[in-house]
C-alpha cells in the first residue's frame, strides 16, 4: 500500500491485493486532492477486497446491492437501492458495521416513526417495516459472506409495525356498472375487462401481444415496465407467472374487436401500447366515480377476479393456478377470508354419517329368516 504525489501535486493510491482467485494484483487510483482522501479510499477499497467486518456500513451497502442487481429482477432492484440511499444508508453511512448495536437500530427506527415522506406524510407502518427487513437483509448479507458476528436488527426487533395488506374488490354488479360507463370501442374498454376476468397483473395484460391470444387462451409470459421512461419486457414476476388461462367466448370477442382497431397490428404488436400505467389509474378512478362504485387500484381487479372464482364455488388450487401464484398456500394467505365458511356443512355431513351408524341392527333370527327367504326365491327363479 502506498500513497505518493504525482508531477500535478495530486495524490495517487497504489493498493496490491489478492483476488478471489488468490492471485496478487495491483490497483491504482488517481487524482486526489489530500493525502487523507487518498489514505480513505485505500482502507475503503482494501475493507471491500479482504471481506473485513471492519468495513464501513457505507461500503457493506455498495456490496449488498452489487449482489442484488445481478440477481434481482431490475424493478426489484431499483426499489430496494431507493429504500437503501434515502432511509437507511444516511443513518449509518460511516459507521464500522461491528460496532452498529442493537441500540442504534432503535433510534434509526425512532427518527423514523417521525420522519415524512415526499408528500410531507408520515411513513406508514407497512412502509417502515419494509425498511426494516432491508436493514435485516444487508446485515444477513454481512453475517453469511463478510464474517459479521451477530445481526444486530434480530436483538433490536421489529418496533415500527408491520406491513399491512389493504384489499378492495368489486362485485360482478360493481365491475358492470363501471364497464358500462365505456364505450365498447374505447381501448380502456377492453383493457379492463381483461384485467377483471383474467386476474392478470397490470404488467402482464400491458405486455401481451397479438400472439399471446389465440383460440379462447391467453398466454402470459413476460411484463412490461417503464424504467427511467425506457420501456421494457422482461419475464414475470416468478416463474410460475408464466402461464396460459382460458377466456370466455364474449371476452375473446371483446379482444378480436379491439385487435382490428389497432392499425397495421402484427403478432408482435402490444395490444395495449397505447395505454399508460397512469392513464389507467386515472380513467379507473375516474369512471368509478360515474358509475358509482367505490375507489379501487389497478391491482385490486385481480383481486376481484380471485374474489369472483371463489364465490362461483372454484377451489384454491385453481385459483392459485390462474393467478399465476408459486404455490396454493399464497393463494390461501392472502384469500383465505374469502372462502364460504363450510362448518356447519361439515357438521351436518358427519351428523348423516354417524346417525347412519347408529341405526339398530335386527337380531340374528331375523336375518336368518330374510337369507333363507331369499335363497328359496333364487332356487324358484332358476327351476
Amino acid at each position: 500500500m502506498a500513497v505518493r504525489k504525482d508531477n500535478n501535486n495530486k495524490w495517487i493510491s497504489t493498493v496490491w491485493y489478492k483476488d478471489y482467485n488468490g492471485e496478487s494484483r495491483r490497483k491504482k487510483k488517481e487524482g486526489f486532492k489530500l493525502k487523507r482522501e487518498a489514505e480513505e479510499w485505500e482502507r475503503d477499497f482494501l475493507s471491500k477486497q479482504a471481506a473485513q467486518p471492519d468495513m464501513t456500513f457505507d461500503t457493506l451497502c455498495d456490496l449488498y446491492l452489487e449482489t442484488q442487481k445481478a440477481h434481482r429482477k431490475y424493478s426489484t432492484y431499483t426499489t430496494k437501492q431507493h429504500r437503501i440511499d434515502a432511509w437507511i444508508r444516511p443513518a449509518f453511512k460511516n459507521r464500522c458495521i461491528s460496532d452498529i448495536e442493537a441500540k442504534d437500530i432503535l433510534k434509526w427506527q425512532t427518527e423514523l416513526k417521525t420522519a415524512e415522506g415526499q408528500r410531507g406524510k408520515p411513513l406508514s407502518p407497512g412502509y417502515m417495516n419494509s425498511l426494516f427487513r432491508e436493514l435485516s437483509s444487508i446485515f444477513i448479507f454481512a453475517c453469511k459472506y463478510y464474517n459479521l458476528r451477530e445481526n444486530p436488527t434480530r436483538k433490536a426487533g421489529n418496533m415500527v409495525g408491520h406491513k399491512t395488506k389493504s384489499m378492495l374488490f368489486w362485485t360482478r354488479d360493481e365491475f358492470q356498472k363501471f364497464i358500462d360507463t365505456f364505450d365498447p370501442a374505447d381501448p380502456f374498454y377492453a383493457f379492463f375487462m381483461v384485467m377483471y376476468y383474467t386476474g392478470m397483473r397490470r404488467g402482464e395484460c400491458l405486455a401481451l401481444t397479438v400472439s399471446d391470444i389465440a383460440d379462447g387462451r391467453i398466454s402470459i409470459n413476460k411484463t412490461y415496465n417503464m424504467y427511467d421512461g425506457q420501456e421494457t419486457i422482461t419475464t414475470p414476476k416468478t416463474a410460475h407467472s408464466v402461464r396460459d388461462i382460458t377466456i370466455p367466448a364474449s371476452l375473446q370477442e371483446v379482444i378480436e374487436k379491439h385487435i382490428k382497431r389497432i392499425y397495421g397490428a402484427q403478432p408482435d404488436t402490444r395490444i395495449f401500447s397505447m395505454i399508460s400505467r397512469s392513464a389507467a389509474a386515472y380513467q379507473l378512478n375516474n369512471h368509478a366515480e360515474l358509475a358509482g362504485v367505490q375507489r379501487i387500484r389497478i391491482h385490486d381487479l385481480r383481486h376481484s377476479h380471485a374474489s369472483l372464482l371463489i364465490d362461483m364455488g372454484f377451489s384454491a388450487i385453481l385459483v392459485s393456478q390462474r393467478l399465476g401464484h408459486d404455490n396454493v398456500n399464497t393463494t390461501l394467505t392472502v384469500y383465505a377470508h374469502l372462502f364460504p365458511d363450510r362448518q356447519n356443512e361439515v357438521a351436518d355431513k358427519l351428523e348423516e354419517i354417524m346417525n347412519r351408524s347408529e341405526i339398530v341392527p335386527k337380531n340374528v333370527q331375523e336375518i336368518k329368516k330374510e337369507q333363507f327367504s331369499d335363497e328359496n326365491s333364487d332356487l324358484n327363479h332358476k327351476i
